[in-house]
């Protein structure tokens, strides 16, 4: 009888990397929504976020054999809407930053000319 938790496999250990974003507050908003409705911790939900998106974009680039025509158009606007939101997320992220700097920018051109 062998035991099932030994093995000869070398186990790697966990390597964690920290990663620090700056999220719009109506973003977080939705997401913590979500991670609310499935009862998550804000931790829990972002790894499954991430891990979602992950598989949604590896699945993206995979061909697909499909037998029905209307499995094909399914899963192509399935793949489309979640690069569009993608995208959008990240072109109103930047929009906040660039209009952030705007901002700064503006200011710093108030006070240049006060002078």
């Amino acid at each position: 009888m062998s035991d099932f938790f030994q093995s000869d496999l070398p186990i790697e250990p966990i390597v964690f990397k920290r990663i620090e974003i700056n999220l719009m507050t109506n973003f977080y908003q939705e997401l913590k929504k979500e991670f609310d409705l499935n009862r998550w911790t804000d931790k829990e939900g972002f790894y499954y976020v991430l891990a979602a998106g992950l598989a949604a974009l590896q699945n993206a680039r995979q061909p697909r054999l499909r037998s029905q025509e209307e499995s094909m158009i399914i899963n192509q606007l399935q793949s489309e809407r979640i690069q569009i939101y993608g995208r959008y997320a990240a072109m109103k992220h930047q929009v906040s930053e660039l209009s952030q700097e705007v901002t700064y920018l503006e200011a710093k051109l108030k006070a240049t000319q006060s002078q």
